[in-house]
Protein backbone atom coordinates (compact mmCIF):
# COMPACT_ATOMS: atom_id res chain seq x y z
CA UNK A 1 0.00 0.00 0.00
CA UNK A 2 1.36 3.05 -1.04
CA UNK A 3 1.52 5.86 1.62
CA UNK A 4 0.13 9.47 0.31
CA UNK A 5 2.04 11.99 2.42
CA UNK A 6 -0.30 15.21 3.50
CA UNK A 7 0.55 18.94 3.03
CA UNK A 8 1.46 18.99 6.56
CA UNK A 9 3.94 15.83 5.97
CA UNK A 10 5.48 17.65 3.09
CA UNK A 11 5.84 21.09 5.30
CA UNK A 12 7.41 19.06 8.14
CA UNK A 13 10.31 17.52 5.87
CA UNK A 14 10.93 20.74 4.13
CA UNK A 15 10.87 22.41 7.45
CA UNK A 16 12.60 19.89 9.85
CA UNK A 17 14.81 18.54 7.32
CA UNK A 18 12.93 14.95 7.72
CA UNK A 19 10.28 12.78 7.76
CA UNK A 20 9.45 9.07 9.79
CA UNK A 21 6.88 6.82 8.48
CA UNK A 22 5.92 3.82 10.79
CA UNK A 23 5.70 0.49 9.98
CA UNK A 24 6.48 0.85 6.28
CA UNK A 25 8.05 -3.05 6.08
CA UNK A 26 6.65 -5.45 7.97
CA UNK A 27 8.51 -7.54 10.65
CA UNK A 28 8.72 -10.84 8.05
CA UNK A 29 10.08 -8.13 5.58
CA UNK A 30 12.86 -6.93 8.03
CA UNK A 31 13.79 -10.15 9.07
CA UNK A 32 14.47 -11.47 6.19
CA UNK A 33 16.84 -8.67 5.79
CA UNK A 34 18.91 -9.53 9.35
CA UNK A 35 19.33 -12.81 7.97
CA UNK A 36 20.86 -11.03 4.73
CA UNK A 37 22.90 -8.57 6.67
CA UNK A 38 24.21 -11.65 8.80
CA UNK A 39 24.90 -13.49 5.60
CA UNK A 40 26.99 -9.91 4.74
CA UNK A 41 28.89 -9.70 7.97
CA UNK A 42 29.83 -13.03 7.71
CA UNK A 43 31.25 -12.39 3.96
CA UNK A 44 33.19 -9.75 5.46
CA UNK A 45 34.77 -11.14 8.04
CA UNK A 46 36.54 -13.90 5.48
CA UNK A 47 37.48 -10.68 3.02
CA UNK A 48 38.84 -9.32 6.72
CA UNK A 49 41.36 -12.15 7.70
CA UNK A 50 42.76 -11.82 4.17
CA UNK A 51 43.65 -8.19 4.32
CA UNK A 52 47.25 -7.52 4.43
CA UNK A 53 48.50 -5.18 7.70
CA UNK A 54 48.57 -1.73 7.21
CA UNK A 55 50.08 0.87 9.63
CA UNK A 56 47.30 3.76 8.53
CA UNK A 57 44.23 2.67 11.00
CA UNK A 58 42.31 6.00 9.55
CA UNK A 59 42.28 4.90 6.41
CA UNK A 60 39.18 2.92 4.42
CA UNK A 61 40.03 -0.22 2.44
CA UNK A 62 36.89 -1.54 -0.37
CA UNK A 63 37.16 -5.01 -1.68
CA UNK A 64 34.45 -5.76 -4.37
CA UNK A 65 33.28 -9.11 -4.17
CA UNK A 66 29.73 -10.22 -5.90
CA UNK A 67 28.35 -7.09 -7.33
CA UNK A 68 28.69 -5.57 -3.83
CA UNK A 69 31.80 -3.20 -2.31
CA UNK A 70 32.77 -3.88 1.62
CA UNK A 71 34.65 -0.84 3.34
CA UNK A 72 36.47 -1.59 6.00
CA UNK A 73 38.50 0.43 8.47
CA UNK A 74 41.71 -0.53 11.16
CA UNK A 75 44.75 -1.99 11.13
CA UNK A 76 43.87 -5.50 8.90
CA UNK A 77 46.39 -8.38 9.20
CA UNK A 78 46.56 -11.43 11.46
CA UNK A 79 47.34 -9.49 13.93
CA UNK A 80 44.91 -6.15 13.66
CA UNK A 81 41.53 -5.54 13.93
CA UNK A 82 39.52 -4.38 10.92
CA UNK A 83 35.46 -3.83 11.06
CA UNK A 84 33.12 -3.94 8.55
CA UNK A 85 31.84 -0.01 8.42
CA UNK A 86 29.33 -0.62 5.39
CA UNK A 87 28.60 -2.74 2.41
CA UNK A 88 28.01 -0.14 -1.08
CA UNK A 89 25.40 -1.77 -3.23
CA UNK A 90 24.59 -4.20 -0.71
CA UNK A 91 21.51 -5.65 -3.34
CA UNK A 92 24.58 -6.94 -5.41
CA UNK A 93 25.49 -9.53 -2.71
CA UNK A 94 22.16 -9.65 -1.41
CA UNK A 95 18.95 -9.02 -3.38
CA UNK A 96 17.26 -8.00 -0.62
CA UNK A 97 18.78 -5.15 -0.10
CA UNK A 98 17.86 -4.05 -3.89
CA UNK A 99 14.19 -5.23 -3.26
CA UNK A 100 14.02 -2.71 -0.26
CA UNK A 101 15.37 0.28 -2.29
CA UNK A 102 13.20 -0.39 -5.35
CA UNK A 103 10.03 -0.97 -3.07
CA UNK A 104 7.21 1.24 -4.18
CA UNK A 105 5.94 1.51 -0.75
CA UNK A 106 9.60 3.73 -0.13
CA UNK A 107 10.20 5.08 -3.72
CA UNK A 108 6.45 6.44 -3.96
CA UNK A 109 7.50 8.80 -1.00
CA UNK A 110 10.33 9.52 -2.25
CA UNK A 111 9.05 10.43 -5.32
CA UNK A 112 6.61 12.92 -3.43
CA UNK A 113 9.17 14.43 -1.61
CA UNK A 114 11.24 15.33 -4.90
CA UNK A 115 8.38 16.04 -6.66
CA UNK A 116 9.32 13.46 -9.56
CA UNK A 117 8.32 10.42 -10.46
CA UNK A 118 11.42 9.71 -11.92
CA UNK A 119 14.95 9.57 -9.69
CA UNK A 120 18.45 7.56 -9.91
CA UNK A 121 19.24 5.70 -7.60
CA UNK A 122 22.79 6.61 -5.92
CA UNK A 123 22.89 4.56 -2.91
CA UNK A 124 22.11 0.98 -1.79
CA UNK A 125 23.52 0.29 1.63
CA UNK A 126 24.22 -1.89 4.78
CA UNK A 127 25.43 0.18 7.85
CA UNK A 128 25.38 -2.27 10.85
CA UNK A 129 26.55 -1.26 14.71
CA UNK A 130 26.99 -4.29 16.71
CA UNK A 131 27.28 -3.85 20.46
CA UNK A 132 30.49 -1.80 21.36
CA UNK A 133 32.45 -2.17 18.59
CA UNK A 134 33.22 1.50 18.12
CA UNK A 135 31.52 2.57 15.08
CA UNK A 136 29.78 6.27 15.14
CA UNK A 137 29.45 9.30 12.91
CA UNK A 138 29.77 12.63 13.95
CA UNK A 139 27.28 15.63 12.97
CA UNK A 140 27.23 16.01 9.17
CA UNK A 141 24.64 16.58 6.24
CA UNK A 142 24.73 14.52 3.59
CA UNK A 143 25.68 17.23 1.52
CA UNK A 144 29.40 17.56 2.13
CA UNK A 145 28.93 13.46 0.65
CA UNK A 146 27.29 14.25 -2.28
CA UNK A 147 30.00 16.85 -3.03
CA UNK A 148 27.94 19.81 -3.05
CA UNK A 149 29.27 23.08 -3.88
CA UNK A 150 31.36 20.93 -6.94
CA UNK A 151 31.17 20.30 -10.60
CA UNK A 152 29.81 16.87 -9.56
CA UNK A 153 26.62 17.93 -8.14
CA UNK A 154 23.63 20.35 -9.34
CA UNK A 155 20.65 21.42 -7.39
CA UNK A 156 18.21 21.49 -9.78
CA UNK A 157 15.32 22.04 -7.91
CA UNK A 158 16.89 24.42 -5.21
CA UNK A 159 15.93 22.23 -2.03
CA UNK A 160 18.50 19.67 -2.69
CA UNK A 161 17.85 17.44 -5.59
CA UNK A 162 18.20 14.50 -3.42
CA UNK A 163 16.19 11.69 -0.52
CA UNK A 164 18.35 9.67 1.64
CA UNK A 165 16.12 6.96 3.22
CA UNK A 166 16.62 4.51 6.32
CA UNK A 167 14.83 1.69 7.00
CA UNK A 168 15.53 -0.14 10.27
CA UNK A 169 16.22 -3.69 10.22
CA UNK A 170 16.18 -3.83 14.20
CA UNK A 171 14.55 -1.37 16.49
CA UNK A 172 16.63 1.56 17.39
CA UNK A 173 17.16 2.08 21.38
CA UNK A 174 18.56 5.32 23.09
CA UNK A 175 21.56 2.71 23.64
CA UNK A 176 21.87 1.41 20.37
CA UNK A 177 23.66 4.06 18.57
CA UNK A 178 20.29 5.63 16.40
CA UNK A 179 20.33 8.37 13.99
CA UNK A 180 20.14 11.97 15.83
CA UNK A 181 18.81 14.72 13.63
CA UNK A 182 18.83 18.69 14.38
CA UNK A 183 15.33 19.89 13.25
CA UNK A 184 15.59 22.92 11.16
CA UNK A 185 19.41 22.87 10.75
CA UNK A 186 19.36 22.64 7.15
CA UNK A 187 17.17 25.65 6.23
CA UNK A 188 20.45 27.93 5.08
CA UNK A 189 21.88 24.55 2.88
CA UNK A 190 24.95 23.50 2.38
CA UNK A 191 27.25 24.25 5.65
CA UNK A 192 31.08 24.17 5.96
CA UNK A 193 31.57 21.06 6.94
CA UNK A 194 34.12 21.63 9.85
CA UNK A 195 31.47 24.32 11.56
CA UNK A 196 29.14 21.75 11.09
CA UNK A 197 30.85 19.16 13.86
CA UNK A 198 32.54 22.29 15.74
CA UNK A 199 28.63 23.90 16.21
CA UNK A 200 26.73 20.56 16.48
CA UNK A 201 29.05 17.95 18.12
CA UNK A 202 27.79 19.39 22.27
CA UNK A 203 24.46 19.67 21.14
CA UNK A 204 21.52 16.79 22.06
CA UNK A 205 19.35 16.54 18.87
CA UNK A 206 16.13 14.75 18.15
CA UNK A 207 16.82 10.45 18.09
CA UNK A 208 15.27 8.78 15.52
CA UNK A 209 13.70 5.70 17.69
CA UNK A 210 12.19 3.97 14.60
CA UNK A 211 10.80 0.44 15.23
CA UNK A 212 11.71 -2.47 12.73
CA UNK A 213 10.10 -2.04 9.95
CA UNK A 214 10.10 1.68 10.24
CA UNK A 215 11.87 4.63 8.04
CA UNK A 216 13.41 7.68 7.97
CA UNK A 217 13.71 10.07 4.55
CA UNK A 218 15.73 12.89 5.02
CA UNK A 219 17.49 15.58 2.63
CA UNK A 220 20.91 16.36 1.83
CA UNK A 221 21.14 19.91 4.10
CA UNK A 222 19.77 18.24 7.43
CA UNK A 223 22.85 17.95 10.43
CA UNK A 224 22.36 14.32 11.69
CA UNK A 225 24.93 12.25 13.82
CA UNK A 226 24.81 8.42 15.36
CA UNK A 227 26.72 6.65 18.31
CA UNK A 228 28.31 3.82 19.03
CA UNK A 229 26.17 0.90 20.08
CA UNK A 230 26.23 1.01 23.44
CA UNK A 231 23.32 -1.56 23.83
CA UNK A 232 22.68 -5.33 24.23
CA UNK A 233 21.88 -5.86 20.05
CA UNK A 234 22.50 -4.70 16.79
CA UNK A 235 21.54 -1.78 15.08
CA UNK A 236 21.16 -2.52 11.50
CA UNK A 237 19.88 -0.02 8.78
CA UNK A 238 19.60 0.05 4.55
CA UNK A 239 19.95 3.25 3.47
CA UNK A 240 18.87 4.38 -0.16
CA UNK A 241 19.43 7.18 -1.89
CA UNK A 242 18.11 9.00 -4.48
CA UNK A 243 18.58 12.15 -6.70
CA UNK A 244 16.59 13.81 -9.33
CA UNK A 245 18.21 13.30 -13.17
CA UNK A 246 20.69 16.14 -14.03
CA UNK A 247 21.83 16.59 -10.17
CA UNK A 248 24.67 14.24 -9.97
CA UNK A 249 27.56 13.33 -12.80
CA UNK A 250 29.85 11.32 -9.53
CA UNK A 251 30.57 8.01 -10.65
CA UNK A 252 29.01 5.73 -7.84
CA UNK A 253 29.59 2.03 -7.09
CA UNK A 254 27.11 -0.22 -7.82
CA UNK A 255 25.31 -2.17 -11.18
CA UNK A 256 22.14 0.24 -10.74
CA UNK A 257 23.36 3.25 -10.36
CA UNK A 258 23.50 6.40 -12.53
CA UNK A 259 20.14 4.96 -13.99
CA UNK A 260 16.93 6.64 -14.06
CA UNK A 261 14.29 4.77 -12.32
CA UNK A 262 10.33 5.57 -11.68
CA UNK A 263 9.08 5.59 -8.90
CA UNK A 264 5.91 5.77 -9.13
CA UNK A 265 3.40 5.46 -11.80
CA UNK A 266 0.84 8.46 -12.24
CA UNK A 267 -2.62 7.80 -12.65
Amino acid sequence: MIHELSPADLRRFHDDGYLILEDLFSREEVAEMAAAAERLRAVGREIAAALPASEDEASERKVEHAGSQFVFGGAGGSNGSCRLLRVVWAGGCEPAFLDCGRDARLTAVVGQLLGSSTAVQLLNQLHAKYPNDGLEFEPHQDSEHRRYGTPEWHDVNGRGSYVQTVVAIDDSTPENGPLVFYPRSGRRGHLDPTSVRRRYRDRPGVPALLAAGSAAFFGPYVVHRSAENRGAAPRRIAINGFALPGANSRPYFGAGTGVPIELFRRG
